[in-house]
């Protein structure tokens, strides 16, 4: 998890073209674009969203209520067509899971605060985290009984019978995306544009070849420090640190990449200016 792919921020072309910076030229962050077009949702909503998701994906989201056991679930094949919001009330705490029943956090959640702006993203898995996607997206897993296996976050037949299956998907705020890698490696997944607010995503991985059946395991959320608004000096927390940098940026005395520069306009106004700098100060002295 170090360095992330391209932001390209350049002046609006068409709607939901990505954006770049009209001041002056910006050097691209490797890793991330961000995408022009936002979405609005409300405090005790969850936005579910698919990407690349096939038609017959079995796979999706399971908030359990930690005080009165109730599901609240999205399958990521249902979401196909279109985003879909589960309201989510906020006398609960919540424990995260695949519908699959895999993948328990033990960490509760909480939707009452999660209201907000959204963006898009689009992510190159292998530049947000090397050490473990693959370049083309894809998961290696080894086994003592049947070798080793590139899993692709979907259901894929065996040579000789049998399956391997898979699953992936980001959380950040109150949206989860339901991803399938595309040709390039790459996802695009919906981004809280509140300060300070984690993204991570969770896998699980499951097979059967031959008369061999096993649970691959997967991770329950492995957290993308740089997906973090506001963390403008990419050091994984928004801290006095990034209101140094923002206030420098402002005076002229340094420069910033293209991620840097989208996480400096936290009043979302499209200027850079003290304005943000006390937006920034504001956040961090709530927490």
């Amino acid at each position: 998890m170090k360095k992330f792919v391209c932001l390209i921020l350049c002046a609006v072309l068409t709607a939901g073209a990505a954006v770049t910076a009209n001041a002056k030229t910006v050097k691209p962050h490797k890793g991330v674009e961000i995408y022009n077009s936002a979405k609005n949702i409300g405090n005790n909503t969850l936005l579910v969203s698919a990407y690349n998701i096939p038609s017959d994906y079995t796979n999706g989201v399971l908030f359990t209520g930690g005080d009165t056991q109730k599901n609240y679930s999205m399958k990521f094949a249902d979401c196909i067509d279109g985003d879909k919001t589960l309201f989510m009330p906020s006398t609960e705490k919540y424990a995260r899971y695949f519908v699959s029943g895999s993948g328990n956090l033990h960490a509760y959640y909480t939707f009452d605060d999660k209201g907000g702006r959204y963006v898009k993203a689009k992510i190159n898995l292998h530049e947000v985290d090397p050490n473990y996607f693959n370049k083309d997206g894809s998961h290696t897993m080894e086994y003592s009984s049947i070798g080793s296996h590139d899993y692709k976050f979907k259901y894929e037949k065996a040579d000789g019978g049998g399956y391997y299956d898979s699953a992936l998907y980001f959380q950040s705020g109150g949206a989860v995306t339901g991803v399938v890698p595309d040709k390039d490696g790459c996802v695009e997944i919906y981004l809280s544009t509140k300060i300070n607010e984690p993204t991570d995503y969770c896998t699980t991985f499951s097979y059967r070849k031959a008369y061999v059946v096993g649970g691959g395991g997967g991770t329950v959320g492995s957290n993308i420090y740089i997906l973090r608004f506001g963390n403008i000096d990419l050091q994984g927390t928004v801290d006095v640190n990034d209101v140094t940098l923002l206030q420098q940026y402002i005076s002229g005395s340094v420069e910033l990449d293209s991620l840097q520069y989208y996480y400096t306009d936290t009043n979302f106004d499209g200027h850079r200016d003290v304005r943000d700098v006390t937006t920034l100060q504001r956040a961090i002295a709530k927490r």
